[in-house]
């Protein structure tokens, strides 16, 4: 980067952060701290006021009088400032989100973003992918942007087998820490989820083929609190002992109610969107819980748990 770049890269600094010390700068500007001294001068030539503070802990600062023209975005900035949004309107409980959304959308008003936005965040965890599947990711994403068909070798959980087929991707989503992909399998003629995994994807190449996107709303395609679309199923439960207190501290499944019964035992009440989810959500708790109701779901409890107790009686 040359120094004319350098020395607006650091007013722009001044401006956004206040009083910076040197070392701040030349880390933010990727250059040595010796050259932010050079800097303020030719800033200072160009008329900008900033003020040094001497000592050990010195530094510089922009008088407030000073007035910078608003830097333009880069797309990849801008992609990101909209990803962030998508982040905090799946999380709600986070206290600061919706007026930093509103902040997004004002630094944004008068940015043209050339690009749809992707990656529709569920639960965020750390995420480790391999080179292969972050290449997938990315040309997944542009596929997404351009409307282009895609072509995956991939195995899903009911096959034993990999199959090649050409699918229509509408979005990305991030759950549980895995990066999965929403789209039309021509297949199919319906949408399916696909997960990026170096065990089920085997290839993923865009095709020259475009598709027409029709009208698709993300939310009718993944739960409210888990990646998996379903019924729903109502359980009531009674939660005992350090379990009962962690579970009064969160939010499971979807409309959670609780009331204390006595100081040990909690009466919980929820929605999990799929039997799967409820089955692995109630097995986790051990002995710490009990189902009240449904009757059906006790008894696949009791059914599930003989079977691990035969599997390691053998």
């Amino acid at each position: 980067m040359n120094r004319t770049a350098l020395c607006i890269q650091m007013l722009q600094l001044l401006k956004s952060r206040g009083f910076m010390t040197r070392e701040e700068i030349a880390m933010e500007l990727d250059t040595n701290v010796r050259n932010i001294a050079e800097f303020r001068k030719e800033l200072e030539k160009a008329g900008y006021r900033i003020e040094s503070v001497p000592g050990k802990y010195g530094g510089y600062t922009l008088l407030s009088d000073a007035l910078l023209p608003a830097a333009a975005f880069q797309e990849q900035e801008k992609q990101s400032l909209r990803e962030v949004q998508n982040y905090l309107k799946t999380h709600l409980e986070l206290r600061w989100g919706k007026i930093v959304n509103g902040a997004i959308d004002k630094m944004l008003s008068n940015e043209p973003l050339s690009m749809p936005h992707t990656d529709y965040y569920v639960d965020p965890q750390q995420t480790f992918l391999s080179a292969v599947m972050q290449s997938y990711i990315d040309r997944m994403k542009d596929a997404i942007r351009s409307c282009q068909c895609v072509e995956i070798t991939y195995r899903s959980l009911q096959d034993h087998h990999v199959k090649t087929f050409v699918i229509h991707p509408y979005e990305l989503v991030h759950y549980q820490g895995a990066y999965y992909c929403i789209a039309y399998s021509l297949a199919a003629k319906d949408f399916r989820t696909y997960k990026f995994s170096d065990q089920r994807m085997k290839q993923c190449k865009v095709l020259d083929r475009h598709f027409h996107r029709d009208p698709f709303n993300v939310h009718k395609h993944i739960g409210k609190s888990g990646l998996m679309k379903g019924d729903g199923i109502e359980v009531e439960m009674h939660v005992f002992h350090e379990s009962a207190l962690l579970m009064s501290e969160r939010q499971v499944g979807v409309h959670p109610y609780f009331e204390w019964l006595n100081e040990h035992t909690l009466y919980y009440r929820t929605i999990f969107e799929s039997h799967q989810e409820a089955m692995r959500f109630l097995l986790s708790l051990g002995s710490r819980v009990k189902v009240i109701t449904p009757q059906s779901l006790r008894e696949d409890l009791i059914a599930e748990t003989q079977k691990i107790l035969i599997s390691y009686r053998e």
